[in-house]
């Protein structure tokens, strides 16, 4: 099935290089599906390869699709965890998620939730404590913008936002974190 689908690609993407029809929201929603799909290969250097270009696209045109560029940016921090590579893929997260929030008329709680989640999970294998507060701390922002303050999730998000200890490792407060996580993923489904 990638091999044809590959094939199918390729052709398309060649269409489009010959009629110079090279950077518009087609053509980036084309090279985004083609990165997807040597994600799902297990192709990393290519998926990589293609990602990388839509991102350079997108930068060159900011008024281009935002959402294949936020897709973009999810798929390379897919990436980037995969490898291991901790670091490089929290701040495809956080760039992908800060562009999904700023959508105004993006309406899937989903794709917010997992990238929360997937984005928390690698705050805490990197024991990246300030990371993760500031991300729960923007969650509770987020929430709030919603929710009147006497709330009770906003309420519980807060009472576990405390709970979170000031020492240096977060290991011992997955639990917290998860917790949390879970009372977020419940308010996202039902705003």
């Amino acid at each position: 099935k990638f091999d044809a689908a590959e094939k199918l690609y390729l052709e398309a993407m060649k269409i489009n290089e010959e009629n110079s029809i090279k950077e518009n929201s087609e053509f980036i929603a084309l090279l985004n599906n083609m990165g997807y799909m040597y994600i799902k290969k297990g192709d990393l250097k290519k998926a990589e390869d293609m990602l990388k270009r839509v991102i350079k696209i997108y930068k060159k045109d900011a008024g281009l699709d935002v959402l294949n560029y936020a897709l973009a940016l999810d798929n390379l921090a897919e990436i980037y965890e995969t490898k291991k590579l901790y670091f490089k893929s929290g701040v495809y997260y956080k760039k992908s998620l800060n562009v999904y929030l700023k959508l105004k008329d993006f309406n899937n709680p989903d794709v917010i939730i997992s990238l929360v989640n997937r984005l928390s999970n690698v705050y805490l294998v990197q024991n990246r404590r300030n990371d993760l507060v500031s991300l729960l701390s923007n969650i509770i922002k987020y929430a709030s913008k919603f929710l009147k303050p006497d709330h009770r999730v906003l309420s519980f998000l807060n009472k576990h936002f405390k709970k979170l200890p000031f020492s240096d490792t977060l290991s011992k407060n997955s639990f917290i974190v998860h917790n949390f996580l879970i009372i977020f993923t419940v308010f996202c489904l039902y705003i």
